[in-house]
C-alpha cells in the first residue's frame, strides 16, 4: 500500500474512532472530544465559520483557529471563541473565526489548517480538555 493511501486509511479510521469514542453508554461519556467538521468563508470574505462537533464533561470555552498559507505575506490567520456546554451531550455548533492582523482574503477550495479546542478557563488560566486539528478545504 502506498504511503499516501496508508495515511488516508489511517485518517479515515481515526475519524471514525473520534466519532464513536466518546460514548461509553447511552448517558455517559468516556472522555471529552471535539472535532472540526468544516470551515466556510462568510460573505465579505474576512471571517470564517467553523462548524465543530463536541461532547464534554467539564469545560466552559470553545475556541477555533484557521490558518491558510498564501503567496503573499502575512499568511491568513483567524480565531474565535464561544461558550462550551459540558453536560455529556453531543453538540454541533458554529463559531466565527475573525482575522488576526491584516487578512488579504481567504481562498476557497484551497487547503487550510483548522483547529478546535475545549478548555476550562478559570482565574485567568485555561486547562485543555480536548483538541482537534486537521487540514481541510475552505468552502
Amino acid at each position: 500500500m502506498k504511503a499516501r493511501q496508508r495515511v488516508n486509511a489511517l485518517g479515515a479510521a481515526a475519524a471514525a474512532l473520534l466519532v464513536t469514542a466518546p460514548v461509553a453508554s447511552a448517558d455517559t461519556i468516556a472522555h471529552d472530544v471535539i472535532r472540526a467538521d468544516r470551515a466556510m468563508v462568510l460573505k465579505g470574505g474576512r471571517n470564517v465559520a467553523v462548524t465543530v462537533t463536541y461532547t464534554c464533561t467539564k469545560g466552559n470555552t470553545l475556541s477555533v483557529a484557521v490558518a491558510q498559507s498564501g503567496d503573499e505575506l502575512p499568511r491568513r490567520v483567524a480565531a474565535g471563541k464561544g461558550p462550551a456546554t459540558c453536560d455529556k451531550k453531543l453538540y454541533t455548533v458554529q463559531v466565527t473565526a475573525k482575522p488576526i492582523g491584516t487578512v488579504v482574503g481567504w481562498q476557497t477550495k484551497t487547503p487550510a489548517t483548522v483547529g478546535a479546542v475545549i478548555s476550562l478557563a478559570t482565574d485567568g488560566k485555561a486547562q485543555l480538555r480536548a483538541k482537534d486539528s486537521r487540514s481541510m478545504f475552505l468552502l
